[in-house]
Formats: C-alpha cells, sequence, structure tokens
C-alpha cells in the first residue's frame, strides 16, 4: 500500500462545478509535491493553474497555496514549481 504524500494545493475557484459532485467538500488542484518541513513557497506572486478536474483555468496568488496531504492518482507538476522557476 502506497503511503500518502504532501502536496502544495490550491482550492479550485469553481465551486459551482465542484459542489455538484459533492457539497461538502472542495476540490483541491495539486501543484507539486514537498514535504512536511519545507517552508511556504511565499514569494510566488500571481501565477495561473488549470484544474485537474473541471478543466478551467484560474488566477492565484500565494496566499491561496497550502500543504495538503494525499496521493493523486495523476499529477503534473505545476510549472511554477519547477527548478527552472525557483532559478
Amino acid at each position: 500500500m502506497e503511503t500518502d504524500k504532501y502536496y502544495w494545493v490550491v482550492t479550485c475557484k469553481n465551486t459551482e462545478f465542484h459542489r455538484m459532485k459533492n457539497p461538502f467538500a472542495e476540490h483541491r488542484v495539486p501543484l507539486a509535491q514537498t514535504d512536511v518541513h519545507a517552508a511556504h513557497p511565499d514569494t510566488m506572486g500571481h501565477f495561473s493553474v488549470r484544474c485537474d478536474e473541471c478543466g478551467k483555468e484560474y488566477s492565484y496568488e500565494a496566499q491561496d497555496v497550502f500543504k495538503g496531504l494525499g496521493n493523486p492518482a495523476v499529477f503534473t507538476p505545476h510549472p511554477r514549481f519547477s527548478s527552472e522557476a525557483k532559478k
């Protein structure tokens, strides 16, 4: 059995679509894998994220990013979190 891992995530802003599937939960979009001790990426500025479920793209800021625990079935890291973006 695979263990859960930590991810930087944002909550999809297309709440109407996601509430039709589950009115009690928000949909979290994984951005990058991280670890329990990683510092918050608070200097990212504005960036866009396309939801892996509804396909809509929305703008986010560093304050919208938080650490989530899970194990996404399909996951492509967001380019803003790549090693290239940090240089």
